[in-house]
């Protein structure tokens, strides 16, 4: 049994998609992580809202309580943003990249991964609370 969604919800995870799919094809056609050295952090935002939305029309019929719901999205969250981390810092010392995107994990790492989970948590409010 499928709960309904609503609308604006529903709207909100699809918007989140597409606008990360989009923003981010985007800035890797016209190097935008050269231009902009933070636009970084804004990606790893639209990736934690559109992860946490798309986790959340698989997975909200479950019978958890909204914060067990919240505790393990974000721990798949952390399992994927940390295996995307380590595979960047990996990719970084295999292939020559220019300074904008060489990835130095203790730093760029972490505060990618806090970004994320604080978009993460936005969708959350916005999902489960409506803001």
């Amino acid at each position: 049994m499928y709960k309904k969604i609503k609308t604006g919800k529903l709207k909100f995870v699809i918007l989140s998609l597409i606008t990360f799919l989009g923003v981010e094809t985007i800035a890797r056609m016209y190097d935008w992580y050269s231009l902009f050295p933070y636009y970084d952090l804004f990606s790893h935002f639209l990736f934690g809202m559109t992860f946490y939305g798309l986790y959340w029309l698989e997975f909200r019929t479950r019978k958890d309580s909204k914060t067990q719901f919240l505790k393990k999205a974000s721990i798949k969250y952390l399992i994927v943003a940390l295996f995307w981390e380590w595979l960047e810092t990996i990719g970084d010392t295999i292939f020559l990249n220019t300074d904008s995107l060489k990835d130095i994990f203790i730093w760029d790492g972490v505060t990618d991964v806090i970004v994320g989970a604080i978009g993460m948590y936005f969708a959350y409010k916005y999902l489960e609370y409506k803001l």
